[in-house]
């Protein structure tokens, strides 16, 4: 109670302060403090005397209750009020702690219960509330329970690291070789290029050159004799003329078989077979041997199907279907690992997937990436 009176001595309320201060009196007579108190407000210590009229308060000193608080100054470009008189405006921001009874200046010891301002249960942590008198600015913050987590680093969306393109060699002297593609063109040929292929009978000079195209690997054939010839890994449709190769077989699709009559009166001939396309057995040099006559679905192999290679051990038990499309030819790979190959038109270029086999002259290489 002697510590409530004391507050309203503070705010001026002198007489409910002495109201105060006579019940703790009444109650205790010797209450030392009381009693201080009491004769500092210039009162009587006798219970039910006369309570004489309250000193005008210290104006130097603002009405803020004991205690610790966060003084902020005022802006006055931002308030219209007066300017701070010269005792407030020279105290700095921060702490304060009153040490002397208003209108007296007489020491006192503040209680050792003494709270800063907090905040209501419902406030968000960091969040600030602001009062402000007419000369002081009170701030009160709320410590934050606990650290924000950090933010997640920003990752570009979209962004894709570049491969590194790369053939391995997979036959003749040079296997297990694996030569790196830059982002120039490089040239395989015989005497020039990456690659010593001297050897190789069936290699151009500048047979087939390989480059980066939008972060994809491409070839494009140089004009070679014996041709670009790239694996497939899904059905591929050839047109009348182009070649295809299973094991160490070159074989050239000549299109569907003519049914008009070539002029009148006929030639003689042998009956027209019930077939619908041609497919011709192309030997070393480009020599032309055995032709086919075929109708439908046809499966190519070693063993069991319609036209078969027994010797060639290359090939698979069945290697390759072929099934007629119109006026193409739409060959589907059937031997896993032996590969079925498609010969690119002259100078013409083709993108390679990762894993695709290429085969120039009688070299075999393999795409990789990393």
């Amino acid at each position: 109670m002697v510590e409530a009176a004391i507050w309203l001595m503070v705010q001026g309320d002198r007489a409910g302060a002495e109201d105060l201060l006579a019940q703790v009196l009444r109650i205790d007579p010797t209450h030392e403090r009381a009693r201080q108190a009491m004769k500092s407000a210039g009162a009587p210590t006798s219970p039910g005397a006369l309570a004489p009229q309250p000193p005008v308060p210290n104006a130097t000193v603002p009405l803020i209750p004991p205690g610790l608080m966060r003084v902020a100054p005022v802006d006055p470009a931002s308030t219209p009020l007066e300017p701070l008189p010269a005792l407030q405006r020279d105290v700095p921001p921060g702490l304060m702690r009153r040490n002397t009874l208003p209108g007296t200046g007489a020491p006192y010891e503040l209680p050792s219960t003494d709270l800063p301002f907090v905040s209501t249960p419902s406030a968000i942590a960091s969040k600030r509330e602001e009062r402000t008198d007419r000369h002081l600015a009170l701030v009160v913050e709320d410590t934050p329970t606990s650290t924000p987590p950090p933010l997640a680093p920003v990752v570009a969306r979209g962004a894709a690291l570049a491969k590194s393109w790369s053939l391995e060699v997979l036959t003749g002297p040079h296997v297990g070789t694996s030569l790196p593609v830059s982002k120039r063109p490089m040239l395989i040929g015989k005497g020039l290029g990456v690659l010593d292929v001297e050897e190789d009978l069936f290699m151009s000079s500048a047979h087939a050159s390989f480059f980066q195209r939008g972060g994809e690997l491409w070839i494009s054939d140089g004009g070679s004799a014996s041709g670009t010839w790239v694996s497939i890994d899904a059905p591929v449709r050839l047109q009348p003329g182009e070649s295809f190769s299973v094991g160490l077989q070159r074989l050239k699709y000549l299109g569907p078989l003519d049914t008009a009559p070539a002029e009148q009166p006929w030639p003689y001939g042998a009956p027209r077979p019930a077939a619908s396309w041609r497919l011709e057995h192309v030997l070393v040099g480009g020599r032309a041997a055995r032709t086919w006559v075929l109708r439908g679905v046809v499966t190519i192999g070693r063993e069991g199907t319609l036209v078969r290679f027994p010797e060639d051990d290359a090939i698979a038990l069945v290697h390759a279907e072929l099934r007629p499309a119109g006026n193409a030819l739409e060959i589907v790979d059937k031997s896993a690992r032996a590969g079925t190959f498609a010969m690119l038109p002259p100078s013409g270029e083709r993108k390679l997937p990762e894993g695709t086999r290429v085969r120039l002259g009688s070299t075999v290489f393999r795409v990789t990436s990393r």
